[in-house]
């Protein structure tokens, strides 16, 4: 399947790249266009996106610039931004740049090019969706599924006075129907499952108030395939991610049981003899002074240096010369050794 439709993209970039776009060409004009990247070793993924557009020159400026913008980002905030917060789902030049990035491509690899002048705009829309329904690059590269783009508009145009008409509501379902179908087909292909997962509808809404029954059944039975097609695609995958966020509690309350047992020795051992030793050696040697105090316990319960260096200077100035930190040696050797059996489960935990 995919294959096929390589070679039918390979085909039609050969016959229009002598319509490329590029920052020496000046094309004006409205119509159909395609991007690609000049790489197409994924064996999931054909990376190409289709759109329209009013001016080819100004659309592929602001495409080159978008992925620029990406491109300009150090590449620790791109993970954190545009990895971890990449699921809106409709955000094709984080689909374009991904790709780009694992695939190792250049910009000398995104390519536009023309696909069809259109001189009348009111067919802008139309002419597009002939080309979805000849490439499904919503499927199989970077393009948002119509459903998305029909229900926004779909409440952009509703007006309280003015509900929405019975072939509105046949135009939307017809649209998410013809989309559940291409799920089922090209689930494994492109950004299906993402899109599906992050920008995909879960119900339709019903009738702005009015009881049309053949709208409301009309409705129900796509609800009804959306229900069905999250049931088919996410349930069995959910339910691993469930068992397995399960599992991870019941290791994780496993681990911090052990951990709180060892603090709690730790805690035994700071409080029961590290302390009261420390109290006493201070009385022992008439030292009532409670900053000395506290960067002496500070400096040997957390290994501060700057805090030992001041003790030891108040040690100086007093013309102590006994060795505190000695008389603790055996003391802190087992200190030491808990915080490293604690050490052992702040990875896991």
């Amino acid at each position: 399947m995919i294959d096929s439709m390589r070679e039918t993209l390979f085909a039609t970039i050969k016959v229009n790249s002598c319509m490329e776009i590029t920052n020496q060409t000046d094309y004006k004009n409205a119509g159909i266009y395609m991007i690609y990247i000049d790489n197409f070793s994924d064996e999931k993924i054909i990376p190409f996106y289709i759109g329209q557009t009013k001016n080819f020159q100004r659309r592929y400026k602001e495409h080159l610039s978008e992925i620029m913008a990406l491109n300009r980002l150090d590449c620790d905030y791109y993970n954190a931004l545009l990895v971890n917060k990449f699921y809106d789902g409709s955000l094709k030049t984080c689909k374009m740049f991904k790709y780009m990035v694992d695939h190792g491509c250049s910009l000398k690899d995104f390519h536009m090019i023309i696909l069809e002048n259109v001189n009348e705009l009111d067919k802008l829309d139309q002419k597009e969706q002939e080309y979805f329904k000849l490439y499904h690059p919503a499927f199989l590269g970077f393009n948002q599924m119509n459903t998305r783009l029909a229900v926004n508009i779909f409440g952009w145009s509703h007006k309280p006075e003015t509900p929405h008409t019975e072939d509105e509501y046949v135009a939307l379902c017809d649209t998410v129907s013809d989309d559940i179908s291409n799920i089922y087909k090209y689930k494994e292909y492109g950004f299906t499952m993402f899109n599906f997962k992050w920008a995909f509808i879960k119900q339709l809404p019903y009738t702005d108030g009015k009881n049309i029954e053949n709208i409301r059944t009309m409705i129900d039975n796509v609800n009804e395939r959306l229900d069905r097609l999250r049931e088919d695609l996410l349930c069995t995958e959910e339910k691993i991610a469930e068992a397995r966020k399960n599992e991870l509690y019941i290791k994780l309350k496993e681990l911090r049981n052990v951990e709180s047992k060892i603090f709690s020795i730790k805690e035994e051992l700071i409080n029961s003899q590290i302390i009261p030793k420390v109290q006493k050696l201070f009385e022992d040697n008439n030292i009532k002074s409670n900053t000395a105090y506290n960067d002496f316990v500070d400096s040997i319960l957390y290994i501060n240096e700057k805090t030992k260096n001041s003790f030891l200077n108040y040690l100086d100035k007093r013309k102590i010369y006994v060795n505190f930190y000695r008389e603790f040696e055996h003391e802190l050797g087992e200190k030491e050794r808990i915080d490293c059996e604690l050490r052992k489960y702040e990875i896991p935990i």
